[in-house]
């Protein structure tokens, strides 16, 4: 077991107008018991006072011994903007934050890296997934099955940044290069290991979420690209279930009676919000 003060983890948080959202992100972070981590803001320009709150956060961070560095200026998307935060990055270790989702608790650091083997390139916790008010655990698949489906979020990843400096996001993919990132790192050998903890409450409103149809599309181009060609996804009916659950998770009445039925037995959660 590799002790905590062996290395620096490097928390970078991508943002775009996102003012309501970006708080809840930032707070998570300065919570941390954990304070041997730096914090990697990435700014698309945002016009709506996005950077206001994050100036507010940056001075807290760098308060609780944090050390906090924004960027602000026009990306070629979200890709280019996690790039941009790994080039930035202090840490060995590489983890990112979208705007809107936040750590399960304040110890999560603590437990992801306490059970951290010296071999260990890449770990991957669980996430509780929300899509309005209706959320679930997102539970491990196995790591084999990259080879069929984005089985894993990046919300569940922490990486080595020298992985992600050898093998950039291809920006050429809008919405999954986080797949292509992974199947990468998965075929070509590194050790990836799956853990126990419940890393982070992941907001569903993000881009590959919203644009499901053209996500499940370009992991079907991903999987061509390195010889994945059989049992290609239905699309039309993975967005039938998706967009069934987003339609429950839009109303709180409808959502308290899922979580009621079905909440204790399949790990839904009711977001009192």
């Amino acid at each position: 077991m590799v002790m905590m003060e062996d290395y620096i983890l490097s928390i970078i948080v991508v943002c775009f107008n996102e003012r309501n959202r970006i708080e809840i992100t930032l707070k998570s972070i300065l919570k941390q018991s954990c304070k041997n981590i730096d914090c990697i803001i990435v700014d698309g320009g945002s016009k709506d006072g996005t950077l206001d709150v994050v100036k507010v956060y940056q001075e807290k961070l760098i308060r609780a011994g944090i050390k906090t560095k924004v960027i602000s200026e026009a990306d070629r998307g979200i890709y280019d903007a996690m790039n941009k935060g790994v080039e930035n990055a202090n840490g060995s270790w590489v983890y990112f934050l979208n705007a809107g989702d936040e750590f399960c608790g304040k110890e999560t650091v603590e437990e992801v890296f306490a059970s951290r083997e010296k071999e260990d390139e890449i770990l991957i916790g669980k996430v509780i997934f929300f899509d309005g008010y209706l959320g679930r655990t997102v539970e491990q698949s196995s790591v084999e099955g990259l080879k069929k489906d984005m089985v894993f979020c990046h919300q569940a990843v922490f990486a080595l940044k020298k992985l992600l400096q050898n093998h950039n996001f291809d920006i050429g993919y809008k919405y999954c290069a986080d797949y292509e990132w992974l199947l990468a790192m998965y075929l070509d050998g590194r050790n990836i290991r799956c853990i126990d903890t419940v890393v982070a409450n992941y907001d569903g409103d993000g881009v590959s979420n919203k644009y499901a149809d053209c996500s499940k599309k370009e992991m079907q181009q991903i999987r061509k690209k390195y010889g994945f060609t059989e049992n290609e996804t239905d699309v039309r009916k993975i967005n039938y279930k998706y967009r069934l659950y987003k339609e429950f998770g839009k109303y709180k009445a409808l959502s308290w009676c899922f979580y009621h039925l079905y909440g204790k037995s399949r790990k839904y959660y009711f977001k009192r919000v």
